[in-house]
């Protein structure tokens, strides 16, 4: 007989009237072969429990996939009429429930209580669900997923500030080779762009040859605001002594070819670089200069950069697509092309402008140019090395001859399942405050229907690239998406949701109560947030904080809803009793207590002194910059209950200011709150920081995350 491991050794003592060995004796080894599941910690298994005559299985899970997928199994096999409804053990019912989750910590336990008289039948269905298992191929995570999947996680583990989980899926890109070598370096910059620091971009960029490489927009407007974190903020502070001459040589030098044209601005980030660049011409290109001036010329850099360099004299405005080309002025050069008759010369100038464009609706439009040739022209034109070469390249960055003309087209129409397409085609459709209301609701509508259909695996995966879009430069929701962001909020939750889609909800719920909702839709919020209590366990105790954190920082518009959100949490971390982790148990006990509940169940003094005791780090002062105060001052509150004797100060400010380098010079540990900064305050932050202090970046929402930073670095 198989030793029995500490674990399940204490899962067979009393209560459980199980006799594992008569048990295994009389169902052919079955208990062996669950409990060597066990033992993988990739494998859904069950275990049998008999408490006061009463027939129970135990479901173990490991993974949210998992859990879904057991919850299905037990419904299927155990579920009516030989057992009543099937439950996820979060809550113990009885001092086994209790048990079993202080035994299987990192498992989510579900249970079904056979009825008597099916007892035998139901120990049958378990032998022939554990056969399926052993004959079903193996569903680990080494199983190739589709690229479309990879990416959504890549991009919804962007919303929600995961690094790691985005690093994951960009090294399964890779390894399988599901996209070029090119586009995995270009989602390597999206990423460090994002999640990284301007340093990592500079370093990368170099490594990888992107600054040799035709580039998208995106990746382009990344590698600007690098440039403008490293070489041009720093001379700001130079004032009227600033050299912006010696500034774009470096720029010429150390980024060649960054931005070249006015159709690759897409911040003032790229704008300065042009204009800082453009102006060290002998002869500066007098449209681009007046572009720079009209549209960007509030901005003291580029105002700075082309003051004196406009030329007053009326320039003749070139007519032909090879003479717009010669300027740079490539999507004009498209439009006159794609006006004219098709040619091969023509056609050759289009594949050259569009891959100056570096975009995919000018990829689409140069290879339709180059289709409307002739058999002959075209075979002639491709057989030319550049140009095949460039028509290669475009197809590559097109994927396809066609394109959706907005977001209702895209999700009624059969698109291929890639989001990285997808986000460049969503670039030219707009911005969200472009939506007017029946638009808006013709989106709703289009969402609902087609995740109810076989389109629904493409559009969830492309659910992170609408979030994103949604969401402005500024990370502030735009007028009037309100109740579309609502919506998206439902169905991430409703609609089987895992820990990346938990964690990129939390980033649009902040933003949601920022803007503030309507009494429905806030009442739909609570609603969506409460149907997660059945499905998490101990493990998913940061994300409950982190949403009740949330809530209870806004204005509630329905606040008897909220109040029995926050009763039903406290419920839930009851039955998480001894199971948390202490940094999770006194998050949790803080956010509760802010929602007026007593939770000296979860923590005691000792744990809320421990980290004091056993830190070796000494600290005083500390400085929290965000740019959401009711965060920043919840989080000083804490912090002081926590660190008595510890000073605390914050910063909201949007750009750089004498009090915020006070306060940043003033400090041992200085706290970013990255999801709630600007760039302008975050690059003075990072001059001015002394060398003596502690920098903590913060990615999360809300005061735990702010809280739990200080915590992690203190006991590391």
């Amino acid at each position: 007989m198989t030793e029995r491991t500490d674990p399940l050794a204490t899962f067979y003592s009393s209560p459980n009237e199980v006799d594992r060995d008569a048990f295994e004796e009389g169902s052919g080894n079955l208990l062996t072969t669950l409990e060597n599941r066990l033992s993988q910690t990739d494998k859904r298994t069950l275990l049998p429990a008999s408490i006061d005559n009463q027939m129970r299985w135990y479901g173990l899970a490991p993974s949210d996939r998992d859990t879904r997928i057991l919850s299905e199994e037990l419904n299927a096999w155990l579920g009516p009429p030989l057992s009543t409804a099937l439950t996820t053990v979060n809550q113990a019912s009885d001092g086994f429930d209790l048990v079993v989750l202080r035994l299987f910590p990192d498992s989510t336990i579900l249970k079904v209580e056979i009825e008597e008289q099916w007892q035998e039948q139901a120990q049958v269905n378990v032998a022939s669900l554990v056969d399926t298992w052993d004959l079903a191929p193996a569903r680990s995570p080494d199983l190739p997923r589709p690229v479309g999947r990879i990416l959504r996680q890549f991009y919804e583990s962007l919303i929600a500030s995961d690094r790691g989980s985005a690093e994951e899926a960009l090294d399964e890109l890779k390894d399988r080779a599901l996209l070029s070598p090119t586009n995995i370096r270009f989602l390597r910059i999206e990423l460090l762009g994002r999640l990284g620091t301007p340093e990592e971009i500079r370093d990368y960029a170099r490594l990888e040859g992107i600054l040799r490489l035709v580039r998208p927009p995106d990746v382009t407007a990344h590698l600007a605001a690098a440039v403008n974190a490293l070489l041009i903020e720093p001379e700001l502070t130079a004032g009227p002594d600033a050299n912006w001459q010696e500034l774009g040589n470096r720029i010429d030098d150390e980024w060649p070819n960054l931005v070249t044209h006015p159709d690759q601005i897409r911040s003032t980030f790229g704008a300065r670089c042009l204009a800082l660049t453009e102006v060290l011409t002998e002869s500066p290109r007098q449209a681009i200069l007046r572009v720079l001036e009209e549209t960007w010329g509030d901005d003291e850099v580029v105002a700075a950069a082309v003051r004196n360099r406009v030329s007053d004299q009326v320039e003749v405005e070139p007519q032909s697509a090879l003479d717009l080309y010669l300027i740079g002025e490539y999507s004009r050069a498209l439009e006159v092309i794609n006006s004219s008759a098709p040619s091969g010369s023509n056609s050759g100038l289009a594949l050259m402008s569009a891959a100056n464009l570096g975009d995919a609706e000018s990829a689409r439009l140069a290879l339709s140019i180059v289709d409307q040739l002739t058999d002959t022209d075209r075979a002639e034109l491709l057989d030319q090395a550049v140009e095949r070469n460039l028509h290669t390249s475009l197809q590559e960055r097109a994927g396809v001859t066609d394109a959706p003309s907005g977001w209702v087209n895209w999700l009624n129409g059969e698109w291929p399942d890639r989001p990285d397409l997808l986000k460049e085609w969503a670039t030219t459709w707009g911005r969200p405050t472009d939506l007017e209301p029946d638009e808006s609701a013709a989106l709703e509508g289009a969402l609902l229907e087609g995740l109810s259909d076989q389109r629904r695996d493409r559009i969830r995966n492309g659910l992170p690239i609408l979030t994103d879009w949604l969401i402005d430069e500024n990370t502030e929701l735009a007028v009037g998406t309100v109740p579309l962001v609502a919506f998206i909020v439902e169905i991430l939750l409703t609609s089987a949701a895992g820990q990346v889609e938990r964690e990129a909800v939390l980033v649009l719920l902040d933003e949601l109560l920022v803007s503030g909702c309507s009494s429905t839709e806030y009442q739909n919020l609570i609603s969506a947030i409460g149907s997660q209590f059945s499905q998490l366990g101990p493990r998913n105790a940061a994300w409950l904080a982190s949403a009740l954190d949330l809530l209870l920082l806004s204005a509630a518009t329905e606040p008897d809803a909220r109040d029995l959100l926050v009763s039903n949490a406290l419920v839930l971390a009851q039955s998480w009793t001894g199971l948390l982790e202490t940094t999770d148990a006194r998050l949790l006990a803080k956010v509760l207590k802010v929602g007026g509940h007593e939770t000296s169940f979860l923590t005691t003094d000792t744990d809320d002194k421990s980290t004091r005791r056993t830190s070796q780090k000494s600290f005083r002062r500390v400085g929290i910059y965000s740019l959401l105060e009711p965060a920043a001052r919840r989080a000083s509150d804490w912090i002081k209950e926590l660190w008595p004797s510890v000073d605390v100060t914050l910063s909201h400010d949007h750009v750089n200011s004498s009090r915020l380098e006070a306060m940043v010079r003033g400090v041992d540990v200085l706290l970013i709150q990255t999801s709630r900064a600007t760039h302008a305050a975050t690059r003075a932050i990072g001059d001015a920081t002394a060398q003596n202090t502690e920098v903590i970046y913060v990615n999360g929402r809300g005061a735990t995350s702010i809280v739990r930073g200080l915590i992690e670095w203190v006991e590391s």
